[in-house]
C-alpha cells in the first residue's frame, strides 16, 4: 500500500540562488572541487520537510564592458552543501546547459535566460550545485534563480 495517496503541495514559496559564477572547476562529469570555490550551491532544499524544485534559470550578468566566453553549466544534486562531494554517495550528475558566448553588452541590451526544468522533490536539506567549464571575467558570469517550493 502506497505511504501517500494524497497529492502534496507546496506550503511556502522559494526563490533561492547563489554568487556569481565565474570559476571554471572541472571540464568532464565530476565534482571535482570545492563548494564556495568552484563549486556553486545554488539551492538548499527545506531542512524539516525538502521541498519541490520547478526550475533553474542562468543569465549572464554582463557589466556593459566585458563579453561572456562559451561555456556549459554543469548542474548537480547533492547530499551536502560544503566541502567537496564525492560522486555517487554525495552527489549525482542531473544536467547540463550550454552557453554561447555573449558579445559586449550596453544598457540597452540584454542577454536571454537560460533554463533547466526539474519538475521534483528534494529530499530534506539536498542541495543543488552548479559548476562551469570555462573561467568568466572577474566582474561578470552568471547568476542562478531557483523556483521552488517549501514543503
Amino acid at each position: 500500500m502506497p505511504a501517500n495517496t494524497d497529492p502534496i503541495y507546496s506550503r511556502l514559496s522559494d526563490y533561492q540562488g547563489g554568487p556569481l559564477i565565474v570559476t571554471a572547476a572541472a571540464t568532464v562529469y565530476d565534482i571535482s572541487g570545492t563548494i564556495g570555490t568552484d563549486i556553486y550551491k545554488i539551492f538548499t532544499a527545506d531542512a524539516t520537510n525538502g521541498g519541490f524544485v520547478q526550475k533553474v534559470r542562468f543569465k549572464y550578468a554582463a557589466n556593459g564592458t566585458t563579453t561572456s566566453n562559451a561555456t556549459t553549466l554543469k548542474v548537480w544534486i547533492s547530499s551536502v552543501g560544503s566541502g567537496t562531494p564525492t560522486i555517487g554517495t554525495q552527489a549525482w550528475f542531473y544536467d547540463e546547459i550550454a552557453i554561447p558566448a555573449t558579445g559586449t553588452l550596453t544598457t540597452t541590451t540584454t542577454t536571454p535566460v537560460y533554463e533547466v526544468p526539474f519538475n521534483f522533490a528534494l529530499p530534506l536539506s539536498y542541495t543543488i550545485l552548479v559548476k562551469t567549464t570555462v573561467s568568466q571575467s572577474a566582474s561578470t558570469g552568471f547568476l542562478a534563480s531557483v523556483i521552488a517550493g517549501k514543503y
